[in-house]
């Protein structure tokens, strides 16, 4: 029998009001046993469930009828390979009047490929290996005419004898002749993991709603190409630290320094075939994932003993967990010194210097002439860069930032063509919009001609505190004056695994289901916000809370933790910070004297002591 047959609806006594993120211990889906919650994503939750006296995966959809899981579970059925989970069973849940697509999936025991690199520092052939097996998987993908368009670290699972490889998670996968979904210019994915390809299209077509990005193999070997470079070297191919709108310009026209450059321990042979697949044009890379894979025994087969050295030293200190954000300076000395030779370039312009052709000359794709309505008003690094390295950002996904850790492409309301898979490891988070350009209100902005004039750069540094130039926002107040932390929350800090300057991600708000997330009312006072996405320590919907200061910006010190998985509040010293680890949050240009508003999400970070 058709295992997507049980999708279609039945007649059906409701099972009872339980939201089908919540399961208890012990609850039926159907006829598997709930033990216990695996995960959770934007659009699903990840069950352990029981039968017939063993474990699989459930993933359950948060909305009702969700098109995402159908259309994942047709193209699980479609793929079989042993490096792709399976599915064993698909069907409905009855929560009340609502009914929930569910896919019943292997179990796979195992870690994501980076925390188990992280916990076992393999050597460069033991890493080829499981690339290799990747790109089988992969292979076995697109002979179904079909693309997996999440390929990442998270959606791989290493199991417990490190010699095999599952991938994992085709929610956000497509296949020729399935019904569209997609309602943004991009298609679901990991931001740092998208190819030059998609990134010149989106630029190309950011106002056309109509249009569509369709990836196809070359975009999954790219993502390949920034997996591998990931887990070989423990950085990704273009810093993290950058403003989005560097990253996205340092991605269309930057070469990747090679693997090897970035860890001299990774063979040359290996360094090779990375860079290729990082290659800009899609015809550079290799033709198909076979190719890849074929390439890789080939160069493992013929390694010599440098294959056979741990990557990393053990002894050095671990990576941080997915997801934990550091504070630190934007990439290497090349990327710093490229970064400020392109505001300077950009500067130079709005001076009138060099002509724009000549300035984007390097970056073909990356148009200068759209505009953008977002009435968000950055620092230096976004009005500089806003228009000629594209202010249109904020009009293909919601997202303000790249961040370390593969973070999602998340979308507020969630796109119908997102997707979690059996086990996600990495939830979407709630991610900020991208810089953008000036508003035309702007005094800046020349109402005859439109065209917009920045001083001189050496007068603007002085103005501008990290981000947050001045914008509409009312006169300066003073700072909060410092103050010590409470008692036990350096230690809270410890215990949980974190250090000064790791942030977690928080909605100043607790949004309701349906309800449109906007700029947020608030008040000095008490506060409490919401923790957004799921870290090894800290489960995704814990709280903290403290109290706000509305000054210039408005600052919160938060002083106690409370976690979702139960127990007693937890003394912690975290400060609010903006997508730039920024003290504070920027008040928004409709923002009076007597009612402040602020973007609804940022972070709250780590400190030894309130500043």
């Amino acid at each position: 029998m058709d295992l997507l047959r049980a999708l279609l609806p039945r007649a059906k006594p409701p099972e009872g009001p339980t939201p089908p993120d919540a399961l208890p211990q012990g609850r039926r889906v159907g006829p598997w046993r709930v033990v216990r919650p695996l995960g959770q994503g934007g659009n699903g939750t990840v069950y352990l469930v029981r039968r017939w006296g063993r474990h699989y995966a459930l993933k359950l959809a948060t909305c009702p009828g969700d098109p995402r899981l159908v259309r994942e579970g047709k193209l699980l059925q479609r793929v079989k390979h042993p490096g792709v989970v399976k599915l064993r069973a698909a069907g409905q849940w009855v929560g009340g009047a609502e009914r929930f697509p569910y896919l019943v999936m292997e179990y796979v025991e195992g870690l994501p490929l980076y925390e188990w690199a992280r916990q076992t520092c393999p050597t460069a052939r033991q890493v080829t290996r499981l690339l290799i097996q990747t790109a089988w998987a992969l292979e076995a993908v697109h002979r179904q005419h079909a693309v997996h368009r999440d390929v990442k670290g998270g959606n791989t699972l290493v199991r417990p004898d490190g010699k095999q490889l599952v991938l994992m998670d085709l929610g956000a996968g497509d296949y020729e002749g399935a019904t569209p979904l997609t309602t943004h210019v991009l298609p679901p994915g990991t931001e740092v993991y998208l190819s030059p390809e998609a990134m010149a299209f989106a630029q190309l077509h950011a106002t056309t709603p109509e249009a569509h990005y369709k990836a196809g193999p070359a975009d999954d070997l790219y993502s390949l190409g920034v997996m591998a470079y990931r887990v070989l070297t423990g950085q990704y191919p273009f810093s993290t630290h950058l403003p989005r709108d560097m990253f996205w310009l340092a991605v269309s026209t930057q070469p990747a320094r090679s693997a090897r450059e970035a860890n001299p321990r990774v063979p040359e042979a290996l360094a090779a075939i990375v860079h290729r697949l990082l290659a800009k044009q899609p015809e550079n890379r290799h033709a198909h994932a076979r190719e890849v894979a074929e390439a890789l025994e080939k160069a493992s087969s013929e390694g010599g003993a440098e294959w056979d050295e741990p990557l990393s030293d053990a002894k050095k200190k671990a990576p941080k967990p997915q997801g934990v954000l550091r504070r630190r300076r934007a990439g290497n000395p090349r990327e710093r010194a490229w970064m400020w030779q392109q505001l300077q370039k950009k500067h130079r312009l709005r001076e009138g210097g060099p002509s724009q052709n000549d300035a984007v000359a390097s970056a073909p794709h990356l148009s200068s002439r759209v505009p953008v309505n977002r009435k968000k008003h950055w620092g230096l690094r976004g009005l500089v860069l806003a228009i000629a390295v594209g202010g249109s950002l904020a009009l293909l996904t919601p997202t303000r930032q790249v961040g370390e850790g593969d973070q999602e492409i998340a979308r507020v309301p969630p796109s119908p063509d997102a997707g979690t898979g059996a086990a996600p490891f990495e939830a979407p988070i709630s991610a900020p919009a991208a810089p953008a350009a000036l508003d035309k209100d702007d005094p800046r902005v020349n109402p005859l001609s439109g065209s917009t004039s920045y001083p001189k750069l050496s007068k603007v540094l002085p103005l501008c505190v990290g981000l947050a130039c001045a914008g509409g926002s009312p006169a300066t107040r003073p700072m909060p004056p410092p103050e010590e932390c409470p008692p036990g929350a350096l230690q809270t800090m410890s215990d949980l695994g974190f250090e000064e300057g790791d942030y977690l991600h928080v909605s100043m708000i607790v949004p309701r289901k349906g309800e449109k997330r906007e700029n947020v009312l608030v008040k000095e006072g008490p506060s409490t916000v919401l923790i957004t996405r799921r870290y090894p320590t800290v489960p995704g919907k814990s709280f903290v809370s403290g109290r706000l200061l509305v000054g210039d910006r408005v600052y919160g010190r938060y002083t106690s933790l409370v976690l979702a998985s139960g127990g007693p509040p937890l003394p912690v010293c975290m400060e609010l910070v903006d997508i730039g680890v920024n003290r504070g949050l920027e008040r928004e240009p409709e923002s009076s004297e007597t009612a402040v508003k602020v973007y609804h999400s940022g972070a709250v970070m780590f400190v030894d002591r309130f500043e």
